[in-house]
């Protein structure tokens, strides 16, 4: 009778349990992972807003820089928000232009023909360019291209073009709750003019459509010439209260606090070209068109001398007007917005 010779190698192997997995014991692996990637995403996700905000804030910080340098070369006096008195914010070049050389990218300023629109066949190509510094990485799309304009409730607009886009904004005007208005620190000249809402906002005012209509420049020169006089960086309230740029992303489609409403319905958000640059009707984060806006939570301004700030939804209307004025000669706690 055969008899089997074990050997060390044939023990082992008699020996050796068995390996692998129940199903019970892979469900609670699985459940595990689960629990795990739970846990983990909403931290991956703040971090990765917290990131976006800090270099929202290293944007507009350095864009802020750039405005105050230029100034300083300047005597003191602001870029032109406007730069000549044609009636649509489209058919000007803006302040950004100006510091174009103070952050790099001269490149794309000595392209442009300053004397032509900006959206002339000659301009055109300069204007699509993309500057990341004028934008916040939130925004949706962001680097984005814009591919129209319009007058707020008017049909006049500008179509076929791809421009690049600026979520930073001086401020021009601050609307009080009494209907007057207020001088930003980029507007020149005096303050307390009167205040057209219905011709500004696209209220019931019956404004002429054709913008080479001579009715429809007469009803707007006024405000686009007081947009080509230069402000100055010496706030009489002070330039440590007294807000240089607001950021007012994703223009010129419409936000409000709920979320997307429209596309392409404001006549604004071109690095190139022109802001109406008018605030104080609503808190910030309620809409992008009349109020700071942004997508990180809080909305990013910077003071007239330098410093960054984070504006919430919870601000009170009346501190944030106070802050946006330049000679309103309002007392602000620090404790109410610092």
């Amino acid at each position: 009778m055969s008899r089997l010779i074990e050997t060390p190698w044939t023990v082992n192997e008699r020996k050796k349990p068995h390996v692998g997995f129940t199903l019970v014991e892979l469900l609670v692996v699985i459940a595990i992972i689960g629990m795990l990637i739970a846990i983990t995403l909403p931290a991956i996700n703040f971090a990765r807003i917290s990131a976006r905000a800090n270099t929202c804030k290293s944007n507009s910080r350095q864009v802020a820089l750039a405005v105050i340098g230029y100034s300083m070369s300047k005597d003191g006096k602001l870029p032109r928000q406007w730069r000549t008195a044609n009636p649509l914010p489209w058919d000007n070049f803006s302040w950004a232009v100006s510091i174009l050389p103070q952050l790099d990218n001269s490149n794309v300023g000595d392209t442009l023909d300053l004397n032509a629109l900006p959206f002339s066949d000659f301009n055109r190509q300069a204007s699509s360019v993309s500057i990341n510094i004028f934008e916040c990485p939130a925004t949706p799309s962001s680097p984005r291209k814009i591919t129209k304009l319009q007058m707020v409730g008017q049909p006049t607009s500008l179509t076929n073009i791809e421009a690049g886009a600026r979520d930073y904004i001086p401020v021009h005007e601050i609307l009080m709750p009494d209907g007057s208005i207020e001088r930003g620190i980029w507007r020149g000249g005096e303050t307390g003019t009167e205040f057209d809402a219905n011709r500004m906002f696209g209220g019931d005012e019956a404004v002429p459509e054709a913008p080479g209509d001579a009715d429809f420049a007469a009803a707007n020169t006024y405000d686009a010439t007081s947009r080509t006089l230069r402000g100055s960086l010496d706030a009489p309230d002070g330039n440590s209260n007294t807000v240089l740029l607001v950021e007012q992303a994703a223009r010129p489609d419409k936000y409000v606090k709920g979320g997307f409403e429209a596309s392409n319905v404001q006549p604004s958000g071109p690095w190139a070209t022109c802001d109406m640059a008018i605030f104080g009707s609503v808190a910030p984060q309620q809409n992008n068109y009349d109020a700071p806006f942004s997508f990180h939570g809080s909305a990013t301004v910077v003071m007239a001398d330098g410093s960054v700030h984070t504006w919430p939804a919870s601000m009170d209307v009346a501190v944030m007007r106070a802050l946006l004025t330049a000679d309103g000669n309002e007392l602000v706690d620090d404790a109410d917005w610092r």
